[in-house]
């Protein structure tokens, strides 16, 4: 009790009233932001991937095939999920991709989500990138270690162990 009469009355004295209420709002503004953002959850089908983005249980995977009929249409709840988490994401964000194959549509896509997340990394957060591939998968490979090269969030490129 006494220890908190003190920090009470420090922030009295060094912080005026308003400036005290404005870190709490802020403080529970972030904390609820992050609270709503809903897990984004999509099935994946014979032509697009699994997409789970779950920030509550720090879960943020792709996986499969994508060569969706329209990318662009597929990808946009996925690049505004990530927009949106980018106003308060978790202290850790590791993002993992673990594609099969896709096709030209869907890499522009990918890069644009990979260039929001490094957004997230430039402003300050702790973000990191694992690629995954198949051993004798050369392309994917590749293209992780393309990705990696132009773009400074870090990308960890993985071969895939059974």
């Amino acid at each position: 009790m006494h220890s908190l009469y003190w920090r009470q009355k420090f922030l009295v004295e060094v912080c005026n009233f308003a400036e005290v209420v404005y870190i709490c709002l802020r403080f529970w503004e972030e904390a609820n932001q992050r609270s709503m953002l809903k897990p984004l959850k999509i099935e994946p089908t014979h032509k697009t991937p699994k997409v789970y983005l779950d920030p509550e249980n720090n879960v943020f995977e792709i996986s499969g095939r994508s060569i969706p009929e329209d990318s662009v249409s597929f990808y946009k709840p996925i690049l505004e999920w990530i927009e949106e988490y980018g106003k308060s994401p978790n202290p850790k964000t590791e993002f993992k991709f673990e594609l099969e194959y896709f096709n030209t549509a869907s890499s522009k896509n990918i890069l644009e989500l990979l260039k929001r997340l490094e957004e997230i990394y430039q402003n300050g957060h702790d973000v990191k990138i694992i690629w995954y591939f198949e051993e004798d998968d050369e392309d994917m490979q590749e293209t992780g270690e393309d990705y990696k090269a132009l773009l400074s969030v870090p990308i960890e490129v993985v071969m895939k162990v059974y």
